[in-house]
């Protein structure tokens, strides 16, 4: 039985936990289980789709339960682009206009196939680039079906870099460090686990 909800022990839980685990202090609940939670947390913050970004309206007058992203999601074709490309702003736009049909994928499918580790997605504003990020960490918190092989078993990490950085980020700093998006990990489990709990969870990632 999964119950969400707020429970007070040593730390404030806002996470989605089974029932037998409920009154357990956090240092006494296995990783295991304060990873599942975790899990549910972002599925359910990701599920979400933000209408009222569409019209404020809808959430002042409507009853209905919000719209599940996972129901009404397109994938988007994206192109793909040489690294060689992408240094030049004129030859890039070129290339992007004249994208034909063969040359767009689904953008799902190109993220499994990619021979690459780190992946740059642009777009216009309204393009919808964070749905996707959102879509993409509901498939993998649950483990979706839907997910390609390839990406089944990765652990989602989503972060918004705005918060990192105005919460990580000195304003005397010239440049970034690996040690500020650590942090921000650990702060997002915090916030999602407690602090005892989420720093439990943190030690496993490390």
């Amino acid at each position: 039985v999964q119950t969400a909800g707020d429970f007070v022990g040593r730390d404030q839980w806002r996470v989605y936990i089974s029932n037998f685990y409920a009154d357990k202090p956090a240092d006494q609940i296995p990783v295991e289980v304060l990873l599942a939670a975790y899990l549910r947390s972002l599925a359910a913050e990701c599920s979400r789709l933000p209408l009222g970004l569409i019209d404020t309206e809808f959430v002042r007058s409507s009853g209905e339960s919000p719209v599940p992203l996972a129901d009404v999601y397109v994938d988007l074709d994206v192109v793909s682009v040489p690294a060689e490309r992408t240094r030049d702003e004129r030859s890039l736009a070129l290339h992007l206009a004249r994208g034909k049909e063969g040359d767009r994928t689904p953008l799902l499918e190109a993220i499994a196939v990619a021979t690459k580790r780190r992946i740059v997605l642009t777009g216009d504003a309204g393009s919808g680039k964070t749905t996707f990020v959102n879509y993409l960490a509901y498939l993998l918190a649950t483990d979706s079906p839907v997910l390609p092989e390839a990406l089944r078993g990765a652990l989602p990490v989503r972060l918004l870099l705005r918060e990192v950085a105005a919460q990580q980020i000195p304003v005397s700093a010239r440049q970034g460090a690996a040690s500020m998006i650590w942090d921000a990990i650990r702060d997002d489990l915090r916030q999602r686990l407690g602090e005892t709990a989420g720093d439990r969870a943190f030690e496993t990632w490390q």
